[in-house]
């Protein structure tokens, strides 16, 4: 699962879902970059910031005001020079087309403690394809961390697997049903028959290399 993004300052976005998180290449004309959010991290909240560098629509009202004034002067019967209106109204539309072409607008995919994440171009062209691309990754994300996290393991320790559980009903993957459902299932391992089982092992194991030690021993 993959999207493409390109915008008008001549950068590149491209997004892959990974079994495990999301991959982001960011190319531009003078610098490229790669990073890799791994779903534990990604949130479900988003954001929206828009840049623009107003000295350019400054530069673009003004240009435009000088020009209808030269006009109007003009019109008038006053002395201007040849074109001088037209210089000043098609420096205007340059100001101003630099000023489209430099706005950004970025739609963030805030990471699980709202910090930055995933920033996706927040063009409206490419929006219903970022909200599309957006319900993929959570939809990803949940069968994932599911999977992952409420699969429950007679190896890993009983805390670890319960904070787990109440992660997963804070961010909302378990509802309160299942979340209790889990919790008695994970009440019903026996963790202390497993360590000692794991205990009797290790001597087991420590028994056959000190004897395999001693035969080793009585063939020389």
């Amino acid at each position: 699962m993959e999207l493409k993004q390109y915008d008008t300052n001549f950068n590149r976005r491209i997004f892959k879902i990974k079994e495990d998180g999301v991959h982001v290449t960011q190319k531009g004309i003078t610098s490229s970059s790669e990073y890799f959010v791994e779903f534990e991290e990604i949130g479900t909240k988003t954001s929206i910031q828009k840049s623009r560098n107003l000295i350019w629509i400054s530069l673009s009202i003004l240009f435009l005001i000088i020009g209808i004034s030269v006009f109007i002067n003009r019109m008038n019967g006053g002395k201007v020079g040849n074109g001088a209106e037209v210089f000043h109204f098609v420096s205007s539309a340059i100001f101003y087309l630099v000023f489209i072409l430099t706005r950004k607008n970025t739609f963030t995919l805030l990471n699980h403690d709202n910090t930055s994440g995933i920033d996706f171009i927040g063009s409206s062209r490419y929006r219903n394809k970022v909200d599309n691309f957006i319900n993929l990754i959570h939809e990803k994300r949940k069968l994932y961390l599911i999977e992952k996290y409420t699969s429950l393991n007679d190896f890993i320790p009983y805390e670890q697997q319960y904070n787990d559980l109440i992660w997963l009903y804070k961010i909302k993957l378990l509802n309160e049903e299942e979340l209790k459902s889990k919790i008695q299932l994970l009440n019903e391992i026996d963790f202390s028959s497993i360590k000692e089982n794991i205990g009797k092992s290790d001597r087991i194991i420590g028994f056959r290399k000190s004897f395999e030690s001693e035969l080793d021993e009585d063939d020389y």
